[in-house]
């Protein structure tokens, strides 16, 4: 077996239309998993015969009876006979190493986006959320979370963004160190004064926390940040 981790798998063949919108095709070599981001593709090794085959995640799954008995990952029939399964069987996946996701994101708040239904938090920085109020200089209060968001679309929003995700938050959140082209989107949020660099995060997201912090730019405008 490849290094990696083992894993209970099966086939399933339901429905018309998956979790990514993609039609259900019965020969493609595709699985479901709630485990991956949708349209990561996972190297998939039987260890029953050796075969080894390039999986794409297109669905969520598995569901019922097959989840309560342990499965973790349900295999189109293309991609079950691409691997030779026979029936319900242990299989091997990549380890929890860190997996590449790009595409255009949906914003949710300053820190937090969605790339093909799957959450990212980026990783090293505290940015408020979208519901978050903070006080200016005079003691009123302004929506700070609203404005961090905001500022992020206007700077990236219509651009497609590279994130290496690995692990997840205390939600279930991927978290992920996300890039626009060479420049750091983290890195570019926290120098802006949108989000805070965590303690023992890069050193480079704390030299920009002071640049913003002497700035008094963006949180750091009132006495709220």
């Amino acid at each position: 077996m490849r290094a990696g981790k083992e894993v209970l798998a099966s086939m399933y063949s339901i429905g018309t239309r998956t979790s990514s919108g993609e039609p259900m095709r019965h020969d493609s070599l595709t699985a479901a998993s709630h485990d991956y981001p949708l349209q990561t593709t996972v190297t998939v090794t039987n260890p029953v015969n050796g075969r080894t085959c390039q999986i794409s995640i297109n669905d969520r799954g598995p569901y019922g009876k097959s989840r309560e008995t342990g499965v973790k990952i349900d295999f189109a029939p293309g991609a079950a006979k691409c691997l030779g399964m026979r029936g319900t069987q242990y299989i091997c996946l990549p380890a929890d190493d860190a997996i590449e996701l790009a595409g255009v994101p949906k914003i949710l708040d300053g820190g937090t986006i969605d790339i093909n239904g799957t959450k990212i938090r980026l990783q090293g920085i505290d940015a408020p959320d979208s519901d978050q109020v903070c006080v200016d200089e005079k003691g009123t209060g302004w929506t700070c979370g609203l404005a961090a968001r905001d500022e992020l679309i206007k700077r990236f929003g219509d651009k497609p963004w590279t994130c290496q995700v690995a692990g997840r938050d205390k939600v279930g959140r991927s978290l992920g160190s996300c890039a626009v082209g060479t420049e750091s989107v983290a890195d570019w949020i926290v120098r802006s004064g949108w989000a805070l660099a965590v303690a023992g995060s890069l050193q480079a997201y704390e030299s920009s926390e002071a640049a913003a912090r002497e700035a008094q730019a963006g949180l750091w405008s009132g006495e709220g940040g």
